[in-house]
């Protein structure tokens, strides 16, 4: 619950410091945090976060999950879309 109350800045620079220590485990984490109850601002600091950075079809998945939910504004559905597309384009250049 902590996570959910630090800035959105502050969430992205404790994910970004987390993918500089053990890249897999920041992913692991987010996903874990994508599945978990939070605000909207945080679920969408977090799936920008793995469209940049994660490289799994769990992730993708986890994103494409928020886009699923009830009761979620546009503005995340819009955050989640774009963090796909990322992910997308950065899965292609493989």
């Amino acid at each position: 619950a902590e996570f959910e109350n630090l800035l959105p800045g502050e969430q992205r620079l404790l994910l970004e410091t987390l993918v500089v220590l053990d890249l897999r485990r920041a992913e692991l984490v987010a996903i874990e945090l994508l599945g978990a109850d939070r605000s909207d601002t945080t679920l969408a600091v977090v799936a920008a976060f793995l469209g940049e950075h994660g490289d799994t079809v769990e992730t993708r998945h986890a994103i494409e999950g928020v886009t699923k939910r009830r009761k979620v504004s546009e503005r995340l559905v819009q955050e989640a879309e774009r963090a796909i597309a990322r992910y997308d384009a950065r899965m292609e250049a493989f």
